[in-house]
């Protein structure tokens, strides 16, 4: 039988990989030693060919140094390689390195409350960054000014430093709309992840052009100046509005579930 290592443990990101790892080596015929780890650490010895599964690479680096040793068979790999992270179309593909969504923080739960019943309009609760959320933080800022909609906004300095999960997922589960910035290096970021599983309707920065991404209902935004007529027709259709929360719930279930993770590694491997 494979086996799994995961020396992520504590990152908080490692739970739904670890899991589906589990899932995808009762699937195998071959035995594979699936090694979860932070992209610059060193790999142990193991028994079978690796499936390395490298975390926390917001640069998007080609992992050259792994794709050269015989022993590393697969590569799922946080942060899709790219030439460049501001172009969502400079994706560099390999045949043993793939992409691997973000999934969600441990603590992070869905509770299945219906779109329309939520009381919260829009949501935001993150880190204020100077160098790259600048134009962002004063549309939200003039956002905060129309008091004919509900919301909860949150700034805090540093990544992961706002309010505890529990609370975080309260808010999350009873907002319509989640607002989602680019992240502070890459495009990529968690709370993509936790407002699809959550079932929001998210509107938010374009994302690499990756299959995870290109599957996902969500309203893409250039420029933050004019996103409040975005987010206004968004909360205003609420059929098309229950469309996009089920829409999330399904594409986190097929994708980043620890079974639709397993199938889709699964997928690529015997490509």
């Amino acid at each position: 039988m494979s086996e799994v290592i995961n020396l992520a443990k504590g990152n908080g990101d490692d739970h739904v990989y670890e899991e589906a790892a589990c899932i995808l080596s009762s699937r195998l015929e071959r035995r594979y030693s699936f090694v979860i780890n932070n992209w610059n650490r060193p790999l142990p010895k193991t028994n079978y060919p690796i499936i390395f599964i490298s975390t926390s690479d917001e640069t998007h680096q080609m992992p050259n140094d792994m794709i050269e040793r015989d022993d590393v068979a697969y590569i799922f790999k946080q942060y899709h390689p790219m030439s460049n992270i501001d172009d969502v179309n400079s994706v560099i593909y390999n045949r043993k390195v793939f992409g691997i969504p973000l999934c969600h923080l441990k603590g992070v739960k869905n509770l299945n409350i219906p779109i329309n019943d939520r009381s919260l309009d829009w949501t935001f609760m993150g880190q204020f960054d100077p160098y790259r959320r600048v134009d962002f933080k004063r549309f939200v800022d003039q956002l905060e000014e129309n008091k004919r909609l509900r919301y909860k906004c949150l700034w805090y300095e540093g990544w992961n430093n706002g309010i505890d999960k529990a609370e975080y997922s309260s808010v999350l589960n009873n907002s319509k709309v989640a607002l989602v910035p680019r992240g502070s290096a890459s495009r990529e970021t968690f709370r993509f992840f936790e407002a699809m599983m959550c079932g929001c309707a998210v509107v938010g920065v374009d994302l690499p052009r990756v299959e995870f991404y290109n599957k996902a209902n969500y309203t893409k935004i250039d420029n933050w100046t004019f996103a409040a007529d975005e987010i206004n027709k968004v909360l205003q259709d609420k059929t098309n509005l229950a469309k996009l929360s089920q829409d999330a719930y399904d594409w986190y279930e097929y994708y980043c579930s620890p079974l639709g993770l397993a199938r889709y590694m699964e997928r690529r491997i015997e490509k």
